[in-house]
């Protein structure tokens, strides 16, 4: 140890610096609310302890400067701790010893540091101080990066984590570049949905999907799964993909539904079980034009044959609690609010209403969660554990979102801008071309 830090030291008095540090854009492209990956080239010349180059409290210096005019960022480890509301108690970095000859590679996400930077060009320049003076300290190679416009083509949340803590808020979103439709996986900060982690490319397509891809339910501690399941309806057939914070994970398994395409709908939402299994319930006519839900079980090799299980008339809308060995479709239709035991196939009236639905939404957890939507300017809940109805009488929005304030259950709705309960409050999430996603704090 005596002997690496005099070596250390020597190496600094002759003023060469015991590491270098190379960085590239990953993507000099991106569009707005996309990760920006920098991909940093570490080599060690001399032996030194040292922390992680990507992200520790101080060490690390960021600079990004936007080349069409305007004040620089200056950011550093600091600013993560504020920005994803991490304890300064908590482990972070971490020193290690590093060999002369060592070399290695890692990404630093902008977004680690930063919100997501709006449409424009900027120079990212990054320096690491490996002394205890400030000009101990090596500078990588300046980097340029552009952020392009995007128009957003649709965009569906879930939460994971557990009854008591939700931990992780993501987000599956599609936007238009140019002739084609990239699609991201995000996941946010709890505490506020503009603190984005990661926002990652997994697939890009030509056009549009049929219906926006959905992101599988988890009933079971997210730190157990590597991946989540991206869900997605592609003319007769239906497809789950393994995605994650780096994107991509593994190649799309598409299996045939059974249903008429136009009339085919995914119930919400999917479930990825314990073993990465995805249960669907896709809701549509058969090929003898009748109504019925199907339900698939979809392996990474592929899916048996749907079942399939008889529907008194076409769902408007379709919700699945899957709290219970067997499974039960909540839809609204014509007459009201619907349930059907997708086991026995029993169908049974739970509300009346003959107006339009305003809403519909469930949020669950192993046995328990809640249905909630408006039929005309009434509101409903229905508990999944009792299964008891309640009745409101004022207008959906207002009234849904008062039920919601302050519990860890949270529903999504679209009212002028996507609400978002979560433990800091209730937020508004809207999107700009320019800006990206946008969030409000409303309470």
């Amino acid at each position: 140890m005596i002997g690496g830090l005099m070596l250390l030291l020597s190496v600094m008095q002759a003023g060469a610096a015991p590491l270098s540090v190379r960085a590239e854009a990953v993507k000099p492209r991106t569009l707005v609310g996309e990760s920006i990956l920098i991909r940093l080239h570490v080599k060690i010349t001399a032996a030194l302890e040292m922390e992680a180059v990507e992200l520790n409290r101080d060490r690390t210096r960021l600079r990004i400067v936007p080349l069409s005019g305007g004040s620089p960022l200056q950011l550093s480890g600091q600013d993560y701790l504020r920005l994803h509301h991490v304890s300064p108690m908590d482990g972070m970095g971490g020193g290690f010893a590093a060999a002369a000859g060592e070399a290695w590679n890692v990404d630093l996400d902008l977004l680690t540091y930063t919100k997501p930077l709006p449409v424009g060009r900027y120079r990212v320049e990054l320096s690491y101080r490996y002394g205890a003076t400030p000009d101990a300290a090596v500078q990588a190679n300046p980097v340029e990066v552009e952020v392009a416009a995007c128009k957003l083509v649709s965009v569906e949340y879930r939460w994971f984590g557990s009854p008591l803590k939700r931990t992780d808020l993501a987000s599956i979103w599609t936007a238009q570049d140019g002739g084609k439709v990239r699609w991201f996986f995000q996941t946010a900060t709890p505490a506020d949905p503009a603190a984005v982690v990661s926002a990652s490319e997994f697939a890009v397509t030509a056009a549009a999907p049929a219906t926006p891809p959905r992101l599988a339910h988890l009933n079971d501690d997210p730190g157990t799964h590597f991946d989540r399941m991206a869900v997605w309806l592609d003319a007769g057939r239906i497809c789950r993909q393994p995605v994650h914070a780096k994107g991509l994970s593994n190649k799309p398994v598409c299996v045939e539904h059974g249903l008429a395409a136009a009339s085919a709908r995914i119930a919400d939402p999917p479930l990825q079980r314990g073993n990465d299994t995805v249960s669907v319930v896709v809701t549509g006519r058969d090929g003898a034009g009748k109504n019925v839900a199907a339900i698939l079980d979809i392996a990474a090799e592929g899916a048996a044959r749907p079942r399939t299980v008889p529907l008194s008339s076409a769902p408007l809308r379709a919700v699945v609690a899957w709290v219970k060995d067997a499974a039960e479709l909540y839809w609204l239709a014509a007459g009201g609010l619907m349930r059907t035991n997708l086991a026995s196939g029993a169908e049974q009236l739970v509300l009346p209403g003959t107006t339009q639905p305003e809403g519909f939404a469930i949020d669950q957890w192993l046995t328990t969660g809640t249905v909630a939507g408006a039929l005309g300017d009434r509101a409903f809940t229905v508990d999944l554990g009792s299964g008891k109805a309640t009745m409101g009488k004022t207008l959906f929005g207002k009234h849904i979102y008062q039920m919601v304030a302050g519990t860890e259950p949270a529903f999504l709705f679209e009212d002028a801008g996507r609400l978002v309960q979560s433990p800091a409050g209730l937020f508004a999430i809207g999107h700009s071309e320019t800006q990206g996603f946008t969030v409000q704090a409303l309470r």
